[in-house]
């Protein structure tokens, strides 16, 4: 991938910013940076955000990160005072604002050819090659969803344990993935004839016809195991995730589910993040189902008038493409499910009908899809129907115990009740699923809550204000902040969040928070105590 800003270029593959022709040196932390700001500049990055993605968490000052955006943006010819490319939004973050045109660049027909052929595959069996496939009628063109193969998992080791290990950890991360429902996950039985060290991926992508690989290799010593795992792209012959796993060997069984769920969360997001910025360079007049479906969700998170229109525009486009796509109508009930939570249609009931509509659609297209019950989970949330909804959020993590939306849904739901205290375990595995989500904010806003009902004042108020550096924060968690902020005792604090609120949402009252958050009477009268002394 090539991105183009002017006369200046950002090649991913090899690492380097040029202009016009001519190499510009940048530092390793300050390339990473540039490119995190320009795949992600349809939004605001916070700075936190930065932090965890380029400095992988670890503790940096203020000053480290200013100097590294000022380095990226000297590499791009830009400074502090006229920000043409990457601008500073006080207290949010920063956001990359120059045109870019990205390329795919594809390797040329002649470098393919003139690789030497790689032989020598793993498994048992003699070696297909895509020309055998012709001979066995096969059709290794890519389907029309993502379609990933899991590697054998090289054990780096004599030790049988080691050999089972790796064995367990590939059947189980396929087995996984498969349930996801969404993804072509090709059966292990075909994928285990192929090492990631002994073929070039592009090769094996070509033999087994899917886009995506995910392998890795593991070592175990003195029982503690170290995993390192990679996801490659294909047909752009690179990798677009990889990490490295450390963890003690007490229980097995609970070390391989604690790495698969990890594992397959991620994996989850990246191919959904690749194959979404691929729909969006699509022509229009070209765009499939699924490409107009990931049209949709680059608007889904936005929580504007304006982008719910879109997303239901090329929902609706998805759906008259392929009728029978259940994730589709489960995006549908999403988008009025917004209009109604946030008030922003003119008929809220009506965007209440319309997301239990588009749910219950969803269900009878699909009833093993998670998407379809996780939807129709929220619009029970809408009426107030705290029992149902959380029957249809429990159904949805059943069926895959890695959907991170499903697992905060169904802690959302959760926290109305009597039974709040589960919410915690879901949203810490909604959070070790999809640690840079886009609704983090939301996490940590429930996070927020769910502490401030359990007169945890510290944990509230640190939460809350945390979920408030997120992008994309709505009105609601500004109210969440200041019942948080009020019932800790700060009352300041709490009176400029109602402030903001009031700039955001003029009017807001409490009637509009708990027609938003139907807590149950025990929990309803501390809130509604706060949000009153604040004069809500």
């Amino acid at each position: 991938m090539e991105y183009t800003i002017e006369t200046q270029v950002i090649d991913v593959a090899q690492r380097e910013v040029r202009r016009q022709d001519a190499c510009v040196p940048v530092e390793p932390k300050v390339f990473d940076l540039l490119l995190y700001l320009v795949e992600n500049r349809a939004r605001v990055v916070a700075k936190d955000e930065l932090v965890e993605r380029i400095w992988n968490g670890r503790a940096i000052s203020d000053a480290a990160l200013s100097s590294c955006v000022k380095a990226a943006r000297r590499a791009l010819g830009d400074d502090g005072q006229q920000q043409r490319f990457i601008r500073t939004i006080n207290r949010r973050g920063f956001r990359f604002v120059g045109p870019v045109e990205a390329h795919d660049r594809a390797m040329p027909a002649a470098d393919v050819q003139a690789r030497p052929p790689k032989f020598g595959a793993a498994g048992a069996g003699e070696d297909t090659s895509p020309a055998d496939a012709a001979a066995y009628d096969l059709d290794l063109t890519l389907p029309a969803r993502p379609s990933v193969a899991v590697l054998p998992i090289c054990a780096l080791g004599d030790e049988d344990q080691q050999a089972l290990l790796a064995d367990g950890l590939t059947h189980d991360l396929t087995v996984r993935l498969a349930r996801t429902r969404w993804l072509f996950v090709t059966a292990r039985a075909s994928a285990a004839r192929y090492h990631a060290s002994a073929f070039d991926p592009v090769e094996i992508g070509r033999r087994l016809g899917v886009r995506y690989l995910l392998g890795g290799s593991l070592r175990a010593a003195e029982r503690r195991l170290r995993l390192t795992i990679a996801l490659s792209d294909t047909v752009r012959g690179c990798e677009i995730w990889a990490d490295r796993f450390d963890c003690a060997i007490d229980d097995i069984f609970a070390v391989q589910d604690e790495i698969g769920d990890r594992i397959v969360g991620v994996v989850e997001l990246e191919i959904e993040r690749v194959e979404r910025q691929r729909a969006l360079l699509e022509p229009f007049a070209s765009l499939d189902a699924w490409s107009a479906y990931h049209r949709a969700r680059h608007h889904l998170y936005y929580y504007t008038a304006a982008d719910c229109d879109w997303a239901e525009h090329y929902l609706d486009l998805a759906a008259r493409l392929d009728p029978h796509a259940s994730r589709v109508l489960a995006g549908l009930s999403f988008v009025h499910w917004q209009r109604a939570f946030l008030e922003i249609a003119c008929d809220r009931s009506g965007a209440t009908r319309k997301a239990f509509d588009c749910a219950r659609h969803s269900v009878a297209l699909d009833p093993l899809d998670p998407q379809g019950h996780w939807a129709l989970g929220r619009a029970f949330l809408l009426i107030g129907e705290i029992e149902p909804a959380v029957e249809e959020l429990e159904a949805a993590v059943d069926l895959n115990p890695n959907f991170a939306l499903g697992q905060y849904s169904l802690a959302f739901g959760l926290c109305f009740g009597n039974d709040s205290g589960r919410s915690f375990d879901h949203l810490a595995r909604a959070r070790r699923l999809s640690p840079y989500d886009p609704m983090t904010y939301a996490f940590f806003a429930m996070r927020a809550a769910l502490h401030g009902l359990h007169g945890e004042a510290e944990q509230a108020v640190e939460w809350a204000r945390r979920a408030l550096l997120q992008p994309n924060v709505h009105y609601h968690i500004q109210a969440i902040a200041a019942w948080c902020h009020q019932t800790a005792g700060q009352h300041e604090r709490a009176q400029n969040y109602v402030a903001r609120l009031q700039e955001m949402r003029p009017g807001y009252s409490r009637a509009d928070f708990f027609r938003a958050f139907p807590f149950c009477p025990e929990k309803r009268a501390l809130i509604d105590t706060a949000l009153a002394e604040l004069g809500i």
